[in-house]
């Protein structure tokens, strides 16, 4: 869909605002010299490197601060389907790297080759769009999932709502507008 398409069509050299639970901050969108597509916040000095293939937008790399506004979008929009479909729910795992503790990390890295202690799931599906032709709002529910030592901790679920110029991210007391 070109609402969805475009809405995620970060090219090099733009500027995007953002709003961060009341925080005004501004992200730069570039190239790397390996021509990596990254999304840069200089207050937090965190990167967000990113694909958009004009079938999915998804992100390949985070350098920077978990409390950033830059993770947040990381986090939610990980993997989106840029299609106006209802029915395909997209799945994927989140590297443990970006998400759990040194400790836990430490150990799954010695355990990895017995047994998988953690894991980090994924899953974006569109929810709700007005208009399958010519949409002018489209809403994604996406949910990550943290499973450590074979229990499923409280996941975090994502509303991730898309208008003509902005993308609105919501999630419990967090309130995430990117224009």
């Amino acid at each position: 869909m070109d609402l969805i398409y475009s809405a995620f069509n970060f090219k090099p050299g733009r500027e995007l605002n953002v709003n961060y639970n009341g925080e005004v901050l501004t992200w730069k969108v570039a190239t790397n010299a390996y021509n990596n597509t990254y999304i840069h916040c200089e207050k937090s000095n965190s990167t967000a490197y990113f694909v958009n293939d004009g079938t999915m937008f998804y992100f390949t790399d985070f350098e920077g601060k978990k409390n950033s506004a830059l993770y947040t979008f990381y986090r939610s929009c990980f993997r989106l389907l840029l299609a106006g479909e209802q029915t395909i729910e997209v799945k994927d795992i989140i590297p443990l790297s970006k998400e759990l503790p040194l400790s836990i990390k430490w150990l799954q890295d010695f355990l990895a080759p017995i047994v998988l202690l953690s894991q980090v799931n994924f899953s974006s599906k569109l929810h709700r769009m007005d208009n399958p032709f010519y949409p002018e709002y489209a809403e994604f529910i996406n949910h990550v999932e943290v499973k450590s030592f074979q229990k499923k901790q409280p996941g975090t679920e994502y509303s991730i709502a898309i208008s003509q110029s902005k993308i609105e991210i919501k999630s419990q007391n967090l309130n995430l507008c990117i224009e």
